[in-house]
């Protein structure tokens, strides 16, 4: 279902068609609204749905339907409403023996303690992303995951605010093989030194991919490239630079010091080269 409002004849044939699927594995809808039905009839003789991702803007009656699902190892939330979160935790507890990737993406009611005490209910979570969430910072999520998810296999999340120092209830991943950083605001002059301390988090884990990206363009710093080739020289296979200007002599720091390397994505200025501006080699 996209996200451009259908009409509701549209809905009706989306909600009846689920009542003949019932071997449906995943289930993504990013209209804002659904019909009522379409909750009741997703929940109902779906024993095979495990992947479920949900941008709707759900009522209370609904988001007790959504709790009747009890098999989900992917759950993808954009745009939670409070409705969603309050619920959200009796979600985790039914499907927390299976579920192992949560996506909260685009929320303006996500809290700190909240998150935290929510992560408490699923510690073998592998995939995390926590994304364009204003009310929780890179470093909450850090001290959420810290205290009860130190297993990852793939975190993202979006920088509000500079890190002068490494938080202690920071994690030391060991387990991390994928980092996605947004960089939303933060001070043109910590800006390396904050990226380099969330980087920091996985130096003992073998990365394989990492995508750093600004909303903004800017030049990148060079000691965000320095962390990357200290510690993920042996084991980085994809880096993809978005919305950074990135020079020449630090394309041949990074194409020289990462020796696993199969893609690398990132942005050039056109006047140091012919090619177009952005290059994947």
């Amino acid at each position: 279902m996209s996200r451009n409002r259908p009409d509701t004849t549209f809905l009706a044939a989306v909600a009846k068609s689920l009542d003949v699927c019932h071997n449906m594995v995943s289930f993504t809808c990013t209209a804002h609204v659904v019909l009522p039905s379409t909750i009741h009839r997703l929940v109902v003789n779906k024993p095979k749905l495990t992947d479920l991702k949900l941008e709707a803007i759900l009522t209370r009656g609904e988001m007790v339907e959504v709790l009747k699902l009890n098999h989900l190892k992917s759950l993808a939330l954009d745009y939670p409403t409070r409705i969603v979160l309050d619920q959200l935790p009796h979600l985790l507890i039914t499907n927390m023996g299976h579920l192992r990737s949560l996506s909260i993406t685009n929320s303006i009611d996500l809290a700190p303690d909240y998150f935290t005490n929510m992560l408490g209910i699923i510690p073998q979570l592998r995939v995390l992303r926590v994304q364009d969430c204003l009310g929780i910072t890179h470093r909450d999520v850090l001290r959420a995951v810290g205290k009860h998810c130190k297993s990852l296999e793939s975190l993202a999340v979006t920088i509000y605010t500079s890190s002068v120092n490494r938080d202690l209830l920071w994690p030391s991943f060991l387990t991390l093989r994928h980092m996605n950083i947004h960089i939303r605001q933060c001070p043109k002059d910590q800006l390396g030194s904050t990226v380099s301390l969330l980087l920091d988090c996985a130096a003992q884990a073998a990365l394989e991919s990492i995508t750093v990206h600004h909303t903004d363009k800017h030049d990148i710093p060079d000691a965000i490239l320095t962390e990357i080739v200290k510690h993920q020289s042996s084991s980085l296979k994809r880096l993809n630079i978005i919305n950074f200007r990135v020079a020449p002599e630090q394309v041949d720091k990074i194409c020289s010091g990462l020796h696993q390397m199969q893609q690398f994505a990132f942005y050039m200025p056109s006047n140091v080269a012919s090619r177009p501006n952005v290059l994947a080699l």
